[in-house]
């Protein structure tokens, strides 16, 4: 599908062809079991933003942040595309056994969550739509539970916040 501007210019490269956004402000939780040889995993599909390129050979720009809460613990957070995990493109190359994530936060604030930026170009060559959602495991032998848009604890009362995650999509053309 040509997209057609009208401005006179001849070139669509890097024009925004359309956003998306998605908001989230409610809370969700999850307890993540945890073992020796690492953890198990949170595949939150509670937030899961999604887009149909116009255009087979448009990129996607995916911004935004997770504001996550939880217990002391390192938690990593994978970018999953149409339900499956990536290693390489939004998530970090194969090296040895260490894990391969989109990025990782340091928990244990108990008023507030964290703030964590989600950032990626995705190609992905197609107009078949586009999901997009998050995985989260941790660092500990022990079970760990993370908290969307709040903190751990539970107070209600000033002090304590509660905020929103928000992913944009953008589909730019090449």
């Amino acid at each position: 599908m040509a997209i057609e501007y009208g401005d006179g210019t001849d070139s669509n490269v890097g024009r925004i062809i359309q956003v998306v956004n998605f908001r989230k402000g409610d809370h969700a939780s999850a307890t993540i079991n945890g073992s020796s040889s690492g953890s198990s995993d949170w595949n939150y599909t509670g937030f899961s933003p999604a887009i149909t390129p116009l255009v087979a050979d448009s990129k996607i720009l995916m911004t935004g942040h997770l504001s996550i809460g939880g217990d002391e613990v390192v938690i990593y957070i994978e970018v999953m595309v149409n339900g499956s995990k990536v290693d390489g493109g939004p998530n970090g190359d194969v090296n040895g056994s260490r894990r391969t994530v989109h990025t990782a936060s340091s928990m244990g604030f108990d008023r507030n969550p964290t703030t964590v930026a989600v950032n990626y170009v995705f190609t992905p060559g197609t107009t078949s739509t586009q999901t997009y959602n998050f995985r989260f495991n941790h660092d500990s032998s022990i079970n760990r539970t993370f908290y969307i848009n709040r903190g751990r604890n539970s107070d209600n009362n000033l002090r304590q916040g509660d905020s929103i995650s928000h992913i944009t999509l953008m589909e730019i053309a090449v």
